[in-house]
């Protein structure tokens, strides 16, 4: 497990049956429109503990100190395996957009300055682009999509119920990766 029994019980804490506040934050993280109440669900991860899981998470950094076969961060996904290097060099083109753009929104969430200029938006379909950009872009774009939704799905399975404390938690995903 790379995460610390603190930062599971920090994510119990905070995102533990709290689909509305996982929501906001799919929302944050694809620069959709937050309403009021949704906005006012980011006071709880304001913390920098919460801000550094929310970085583990979305922003994975190699970490010497991981247990083994626990070492991620999102260089290690790209699929370039058997491919061409000009459509593997498209895919490196498009996984450096989605690494710049994971740190941005972390550094917002820590109320940094955004320099990197990369919007969510700015990575549609634009028939004035190149072929080459549009495939860099769209790739991006659907890899945030799909990052997105697996990293608030690890946080919403590994927050477990709010009645459970962390060794429950752990005993029930066990429990649920052995019956596999």
């Amino acid at each position: 497990m790379r995460f610390s029994n603190a930062e599971l019980g920090l994510m119990k804490s905070v995102f533990a049956e709290n689909k509305d506040l996982l929501k906001s934050l799919r929302k944050f993280f694809l620069e959709m429109e937050l309403n009021e109440t949704e906005k006012s669900f980011f006071g709880q991860l304001k913390s920098r503990e919460v801000v550094n899981l929310i970085e583990k998470c979305f922003s994975p950094k190699l970490d010497g100190n991981a247990p083994f076969h626990q070492i991620i961060d999102l260089w290690m996904t790209v699929k370039i395996d058997g491919q061409d290097p000009e459509i593997a060099n498209l895919n490196l083109a498009s996984r450096d957009i989605v690494i710049r753009y994971m740190d941005k929104k972390v550094a917002e969430l820590r109320d940094m300055e955004d320099n990197s200029g990369i919007t969510f938006k700015a990575l549609s379909f634009n028939k004035l682009n190149s072929a080459e950009d549009n495939y860099i872009f769209i790739t991006a774009r659907n890899t945030i999509v799909g990052h997105v939704e697996m990293q608030l799905n690890q946080l919403f399975i590994l927050a477990g119920k709010k009645n459970e404390d962390v060794e429950e938690t752990m005993r029930e995903l066990e429990k649920k990766n052995s019956a596999k």
